[in-house]
């Protein structure tokens, strides 16, 4: 059973969690697109099916991990974790700096900024943390993992995600997947997580220094 007192299938959550995560692996390739559109097209459909893929699996499950946090507001937990997101990635940028085998592409022109605002982002904080959190959660809970471990492995997941953005980025994934991990434990609501997501993405795409354009 999972953490809402739901039966699970784990074999269903085990190829969820591993065709969810080659499909993050292998996005990255997409970077090498010589059109940014096609680039920003192609990321939009694979995180459109890591998120029907996570939504299919865990069915009846799913829903309880949308509910307010029962300790503290959620505005609150979403704050905290902005905060947290950014003093870890201002930190680690200063000891690590940027760089890895690709870079964010500039976003052309003013249209396509508003489309990914309102449509790109949210699939990234969406589909992320379903997979590396609800459905993680799910699978480890079934299993019987700790707690330690769960954090452990979002940590870990989160960060695999980001491999081709260089060890700053691998470094910063895995200390904010850890919080919010420990986030959905102490809260049981994915939403300061989804929230906090969002925020962090907004404000970090918007420095130059993620961008290669």
């Amino acid at each position: 059973m999972n953490m809402h007192g739901h039966t699970v299938r784990p074999p269903s959550l085990a190829l969820c969690l591993g065709v969810g995560c080659a499909v993050f692996w292998l996005n990255d390739f997409s970077f090498l697109l010589p059109d940014v559109r096609a680039w920003l097209l192609v990321d939009y459909a694979t995180r459109i099916l890591v998120i029907g893929l996570c939504v299919r699996t865990l069915g009846p499950d799913l829903a309880p991990f949308f509910r307010t946090p029962l300790r503290g507001p959620a505005v609150l937990w979403s704050a905290g974790l902005i905060l947290a997101g950014l003093a870890i990635d201002g930190t680690v940028r200063r000891w690590l700096g940027w760089g890895g085998l690709f870079s964010y592409p500039a976003i052309p022109g003013p249209a396509w900024k508003i489309v990914d605002t309102v449509v790109g982002i949210p699939l990234v904080a969406l589909s992320e943390e379903l997979l590396a959190r609800a459905v993680l959660l799910t699978t480890l809970q079934a299993r019987n993992s700790g707690k330690p471990t769960i954090v452990v492995c979002s940590a870990l997941w989160f960060a695999s995600f980001h491999w081709s953005l260089g060890s700053g980025s691998l470094v910063i994934a895995s200390a904010i997947g850890a919080i919010f991990m420990a986030s959905l434990l102490a809260t049981r609501s994915l939403v300061p997580a989804l929230v906090a997501h969002y925020a962090l993405d907004m404000i970090l795409f918007a420095l130059p220094q993620w961008q290669g354009g």
